[in-house]
């Protein structure tokens, strides 16, 4: 059996002839490269969306159950991100998402435009000059940037942001 890999070189120098014949090997097939159910038939994709279980937000049910063998700082992740409401599914999304509210109006969010528009133009400006991983190098730390930059916290002391993020 052919192994379904989202960063084989054949599936991006031929998309659509990788997929093909992917596809006809059926619409859902595990992969054992990504460890995961990948859903690649159309008609199966639309269901998946309508289905709310698939469209579940909530990591934290799944992750206490690995926490019960790991160490126990593993669980002290796990007690943190259950306070994420990006982790959680209604009604604790709504809980957690309600003192927020109000912070995140489209004219608050349009506001901040300037503020981002100037930490991407940081970040790009730090670019090297050779070859440069987008993930790595610009991806990545954008939105620790941006978080610390709406938060009021100096341009030097951002960097301790992402920091913070990758550590976590």
């Amino acid at each position: 059996m052919v192994d379904l890999d989202l960063e084989d070189p054949a599936s991006i120098a031929d998309p659509f002839r990788y997929f093909e014949q992917a596809r006809a090997r059926g619409p859902v097939q595990w992969s054992e490269t990504h460890r995961a159910w990948l859903v690649i038939g159309h008609a199966e994709v639309a269901e998946a969306f309508r289905d709310s279980e698939t469209l579940s937000a909530d990591r934290v049910t799944a992750l206490e159950r690995v926490a019960a063998q790991r160490p126990a700082a593993f669980g002290q992740v796990v007690e943190l991100l259950r306070g994420w409401m990006v982790f959680r599914d209604p009604p604790q999304h709504g809980r957690l998402r309600a003192p927020v509210r109000n912070a995140f109006t489209p004219r608050r969010v349009d506001d901040l435009t300037d503020l981002v528009a100037g930490v991407v133009a940081e970040v790009i400006g730090s670019l090297p000059d050779d070859e440069v991983d987008v993930r790595e190098h610009f991806a990545g730390p954008l939105p620790a940037l941006v978080i610390a930059a709406v938060l009021g916290v100096d341009g030097e002391e951002r960097h301790r942001f992402q920091q913070w993020s990758d550590d976590l």
